[in-house]
């Protein structure tokens, strides 16, 4: 039997016009997060919405050479992180913005709160 959905224990909506855009510096990666998939047949590197970066190993591959792989992809996966934190940053300070003028009601805010869709998360693959 599944679980009900209890409306009350739900998330509420977050509104992103009241997050504040914290100024990051430019950094390393982190450490990837590395995913061993039976049915990969290359190594692929994603670049999550957060910065987070997920290297999948197919069944051949080895953790070395998933390394290597992501060491090469270096400039690629920073330039992501950045251009990511820049989106963010735009979506924050235009959210702000509208929200300070009085631009919006509660309506329109509830409308608009999602942020455009990018087409998912970069990947490299080799």
């Amino acid at each position: 039997m599944l679980p009900s959905h209890n409306s009350a224990a739900a998330e509420p909506f977050e509104n992103p016009c009241t997050r504040t855009a914290e100024p990051r510096e430019p950094r390393e990666p982190r450490e990837p997060f590395f995913v061993r998939h039976p049915k990969a047949k290359r190594y692929i590197v994603r670049v999550a919405e957060d910065g987070s970066v997920r290297v999948t190993i197919p069944r051949w591959g080895s953790k070395r050479e998933a390394k290597a792989f992501v060491e090469s992809q270096r400039q690629r996966i920073l330039n992501e992180q950045e251009r990511l934190e820049r989106q963010r940053a735009s979506v924050a300070s235009a959210c702000s913005a509208r929200c300070a003028s009085g631009l919006e009601d509660e309506g329109t805010r509830r409308a608009s709160a999602a942020p455009p869709p990018t087409g998912g998360p970069a990947r490299f693959a080799a």
